[in-house]
């Protein structure tokens, strides 16, 4: 493992909804719940924005929200974490979820039952959602490989990592 992603769910920032449980999260993607005034916001309709089949922040996501459930149907596919980013910014009934990292003032990260998403909150396991990021090698890694490897392991990536959003895995210089 080089790093840990936090995968966010996010809204406009106008939506008033700041919070809501694994369980309410799992409703709304699953269509099961589709006005924001069943989780306490406006009466409005909400509009769910999806990774694709073959994403691996989609596979994460309905391995670590989903569950047995399937993600619904009536969802607009983006192909980037940038696009689902950019189509929440742009509707108020919009919601989504992408890498911590990506997160800016554009939308609102909201708290899963009452847990920030932040990097210390997925550092610490507080925080739920959160995956691994890996490389996998097919047998052992050549000199090259293990030269890059290090560096990757290094603290001033292990800070670049961080400077992305991303939970190190290995211990930064100065901590």
């Amino acid at each position: 493992m080089i790093a840990k992603d936090a995968i966010t769910i996010i809204v406009n920032p106008n939506n008033p909804i700041d919070d809501l449980s694994m369980d309410q999260v799992r409703s709304v993607f699953s269509g099961k719940v589709n006005n924001w005034k069943e989780l306490g916001g406006p009466p409005r309709p909400i509009v769910l924005v999806n990774r694709e089949e073959g994403s691996g922040t989609r596979e994460s996501f309905q391995k670590a929200v989903m569950e047995k459930e399937e993600i619904s149907l009536d969802s607009l596919v983006q192909n980037t974490n940038g696009a689902i980013r950019q189509v929440v910014s742009n509707d108020p009934n919009a919601i989504g979820y992408l890498s911590l990292g990506l997160v800016n003032d554009q939308v609102k990260a909201l708290k899963i039952s009452g847990i920030e998403p932040d990097v210390a909150n997925s550092e610490s396991g507080k925080y739920a959602l959160v995956r691994p990021f890996l490389f996998v090698l097919d047998g052992e890694p050549t000199v090259e490989v293990k030269a890059f490897l290090d560096f990757v392991l290094s603290p001033t990536a292990q800070k670049l990592l961080a400077k992305e959003g991303l939970v190190p895995v290995a211990k930064l210089s100065g901590d």
